[in-house]
């Protein structure tokens, strides 16, 4: 196909003579979604060819010793070799692909969406399936009965397992901050960079440290260097670096610290097989409170979080009578709404305490926060159904999906002409842009409500983008 048949089909799929503002603004945010996950398929199908290749002239004996950790090591070793040229090979396949085979520019809505879920549907599963190896290779005591003899040996076990696991993981994070230090010193092109990447692995050192601490493992340790980083991790709201403020109950200290224990360690574990995952921690935002943070390399086009929480269908959330109670409050803006209407409701969504219930450690979207003005949003949402055929039953990970409705959908409501059979709606982030060792944020694009005002600290990203998103016909 030549460049301006290219250049034509584009313009078609962005605009579409019949289409409002908002179904124009959902276009481009979905062909934005579509190319760069097809950019990631093809860029990791060529990082696995090139595996292929390095591992098929290597003795078995040496790939065989290779850890977890050494693979996912492997796998961000070869991302980094890819040059500029072969990345901008691999986004013109992806964009012919899409105009070519899949011929996106002449797709309406509703098939372009079902389009989209196909894209997405391999990585929501392979996030389901690795929480759930991970539990099965550190499962939570939270479904024993408390004080009871196999509580606490399970426990012990438990504390012994992430005891080893963070060991390696504080020797792996001061290798990278010296890695990342050292790299600051000698290149100034990239000083923003890891400077973002010192502060978040300062961050999740001291994480560790007060994990370690609270346990008494001494054998812990850290350098003078390390020291210095971390100090800047103290806090004028009594905040510590999980974002935690102490409680006056004792019981409830002991408690979150058992499960962020838990939680950071399982998050090292999915890093190991995914190559990144994902954490909560204090914000690198000022009182913004906690945040959500990539630990390793996410290339662009990467599921990184899901909204968890309960689900309005778009037949409730159009009836005001119905909802106005339930949505008056959302001081810290934890109502989520899909383009096709669909509500997902955060607000009373744990991200620390993540039981036998409620384990999916992907589950922390609705803490990631809008971006300070030099920042600017490195993820944005998309829509997110699991469907029947994704046979989330027969691969034991329902537990892992992390909604449920507040009201299910009728049977004739506006889903009923669905293609595919969703057994849950649901909403989620992805990476605009290949992600590192750093914190989390979209453009909210906040409605300005009936009382035409934003939150004080709230910042307009792209006006034309934002009006376009909240467009209204007027009769």
């Amino acid at each position: 196909m030549s460049f301006l048949s290219r250049c034509r089909n584009v313009w078609k799929t962005l605009f579409k003579k019949t289409e409002s503002p908002r179904e124009i603004q959902e276009r481009h945010d979905l062909y934005k979604i579509a190319l760069a996950v097809t950019f990631r398929d093809l860029r990791k199908g060529s990082i696995l060819s090139s595996l292929g290749a390095s591992s098929a002239s290597t003795s078995t004996n040496s790939t065989s010793k290779m850890n977890d950790q050494d693979k996912s090591n492997a796998h961000i070793n070869y991302y980094d070799t890819q040059s500029i040229e072969e990345l901008e090979q691999i986004y013109d396949e992806a964009s012919e692909i899409l105009e070519d085979k899949v011929k996106i520019h002449e797709l309406n809505l509703r098939p372009l969406r079902r389009e989209i879920q196909q894209l997405l549907r391999p990585q929501v599963l392979s996030l389901l399936e690795t929480c759930k190896k991970v539990e099965e290779e550190l499962p939570s005591t939270t479904i024993l009965e408390p004080n009871s003899e196999e509580y606490v040996m399970k426990s012990e076990v438990n504390k012994n397992r992430c005891r080893d696991i963070l060991f390696e993981e504080q020797g792996h994070t001061l290798d990278l901050l010296e890695n990342a230090n050292n790299k600051r010193i000698e290149d100034d092109n990239v000083k923003n960079e890891t400077s973002k990447q010192i502060e978040f692995l300062s961050k999740k050192l001291a994480a560790i440290q007060s994990i370690a601490s609270f346990n008494s493992w001494e054998h812990f340790y850290f350098s003078d260097v390390t020291q210095k980083d971390t100090s800047a991790s103290a806090s004028d709201d009594g905040a510590d670096e999980f974002g935690y403020i102490q409680s006056k109950d004792e019981f409830v200290n002991n408690s979150i610290r058992y499960y962020q224990m838990i939680n950071i360690s399982r998050s090292a574990l999915i890093r190991q097989h995914l190559g990144y995952s994902v954490l909560a921690l204090k914000s690198t935002i000022r009182n913004a409170g906690r945040g959500a943070f990539v630990d390793g390399f996410a290339p662009a086009g990467s599921l990184l979080a899901f909204f968890p929480g309960q689900v309005w269908p778009k037949e409730y959330v159009l009836n005001a009578n119905t909802v106005a109670p339930y949505f008056k409050a959302d001081p810290r803006h934890h109502l989520s709404i899909r383009y096709d209407d669909i509500l997902i409701d955060s607000r009373k969504a744990p991200y620390t305490v993540l039981d036998d219930t409620n384990s999916n450690l992907f589950s922390i979207a609705h803490i990631v926060n809008h971006p300070s003005k030099l920042d600017g949003p490195n993820c944005c949402t998309a829509a997110i159904d699991f469907t029947d055929d994704m046979n989330i039953k027969e691969l034991n990970v329902e537990k892992f999906v992390p909604n449920v409705y507040k009201k299910a959908p009728m049977f004739l409501g506006p889903q009923a002409l669905n293609r595919d059979s969703v057994a849950m709606h649901s909403f989620g982030l992805l990476s605009s842009r290949s992600l590192r060792n750093e914190e989390m944020f979209y453009d909210y694009r906040l409605s300005s409500g009936a009382e035409n005002s934003y939150p004080e600290w709230y910042h307009i990203f792209n006006e034309e983008e934002l009006k376009n998103r909240w467009y209204q016909k007027t009769v």
